[in-house]
């Protein structure tokens, strides 16, 4: 059970449930990219309490940090999964495999952000305290851009979002040899 950067996609909740979310609410939680250097992201995804059948949309992305603001800035280049379809109930994981990774900085901050894009509102699993949360309402289906994040609503929430990066040693070569006997 785990949440923010991780080294493989992660089987179980993180979190229990004790925030439901509005339409078009984005919710966005910071952590620090694990390593240093140039760190690509694979995979991006959430848990989520789905009480309704009805379908809704849900979308994740990945933040630069706005230090002065402690907040979100801008959407990281191919950081964003586009809306993923939530059309059963019960305890979910939603996830978005990327076709051409983000690549980020190790022992930089970001934002992990998920965002309802429409439909009746899911239950996100978050703990009752933990980490710092921001939540900023909106009232269209994009991500917040530059300052609209500066007006927020800080929570202590520890959402169940996650970003899955390459354990450290986990390279992949291709070798390939002309062997003459």
């Amino acid at each position: 059970m785990a949440n923010g950067f991780v080294t493989s996609s992660p089987g179980a909740r993180h979190g229990d449930t004790v925030q439901a979310v509005d339409q078009y609410d984005e919710y966005a939680q910071k952590f620090v990219c694990p390593g240093s250097g140039s760190v690509s992201i694979s995979e991006i995804g959430a848990w989520v309490q789905r009480n309704a059948v009805e379908t809704a949309y849900l979308a994740m992305c990945i933040y630069t940090h706005d230090a002065v603001n402690d907040c979100p800035e801008a959407l990281v280049t191919n950081g964003a999964s586009g809306a993923k379809t939530i059309s059963s109930s019960g305890l979910l994981k939603i996830s978005h495999t990327f076709a051409t990774q983000p690549v980020l900085t190790g022992g930089n901050t970001y934002w992990l952000i998920l965002k309802l894009n429409n439909g009746t509102p899911p239950s996100f699993d978050l703990f009752a305290t933990g980490g710092t949360t921001a939540q900023r309402a909106s009232t269209s289906p994009p991500f917040g851009t530059g300052d609209v994040w500066h007006t927020h609503t800080d929570q202590t929430y520890d959402m169940g979002i996650y970003a899955v990066y390459p354990a450290a040693g986990d390279i992949s070569i291709s070798v390939s040899e002309n062997i003459v006997f």
